[in-house]
């Protein structure tokens, strides 16, 4: 084996510490062959975020029922009635993790799982809906099921209630009677079906 191969390697950090260099170069067989390398690195703080970024978070799956609702508010701000918002968003974080939302759970923010998500009952969705799984909307006679737009990667079935937003499934899309009262506008692009509700 032969050992002609010289590196010679610098690395040096900027004045405030946030920036530093990788200067590399590498010399085989005497200087017929040469190769520099100079990588920059900048060091960014990671955002802030609270704790309590998800209302409710579940790790194997989220069952909602009866006739309890999800919001948020800041205490640091104010009162409950000064700073409510519609950021209650319900999360899952393990694969595979259903969320159920049964009764009459209003939702005042998104909802977003790895598994399937189920609307069942009567519980309004007050902002998005995105499933990796898939997504399944009974009806309601509530009328809005979701007030925002619905993400997914999977299979989407609509059996009644209005979506007001548009909806956007990767699999399979099935719209049952009584899907709602407007007639959606649907388009194919790159295997993916969008409707637009018209309202």
């Amino acid at each position: 084996m032969e050992r002609s191969l010289i590196r010679n390697i610098r690395i040096s950090v900027n004045a405030n510490g946030n920036e530093f260099e990788i200067e590399s170069l590498g010399q085989r067989h005497g200087e017929h062959a040469n190769h520099r390398l100079v990588a920059r690195f900048e060091l960014q703080p990671a955002a802030k975020e609270s704790i309590f970024q998800n209302a409710v978070t579940g790790c194997k799956g989220v069952n909602l029922s009866g006739s309890g609702s999800v919001d948020s508010y800041d205490s640091s701000k104010g009162t409950y009635e000064e700073t409510k918002s519609h950021d209650g968003d319900v999360h899952t974080v393990v694969g595979d993790a259903d969320v159920v939302l049964s009764g009459h759970s209003p939702i005042k923010g998104d909802v977003e799982a790895s598994g399937v998500i189920y609307l069942k009952g009567s519980s309004p969705i007050l902002g998005d809906v995105r499933s990796n799984t898939g997504v399944d909307i009974s009806p309601s006679s509530s009328g809005i099921r979701v007030e925002g737009n619905v993400y997914s990667r999977g299979f989407f079935t609509h059996r009644g209630g209005k979506i007001q937003g548009y909806v956007r499934a990767m699999g399979d899309a099935k719209m049952e009677w009584g899907a709602g009262d407007h007639q959606p506008k649907w388009r194919c692009v790159r295997y993916s079906i969008y409707w637009q509700w018209s309202i």
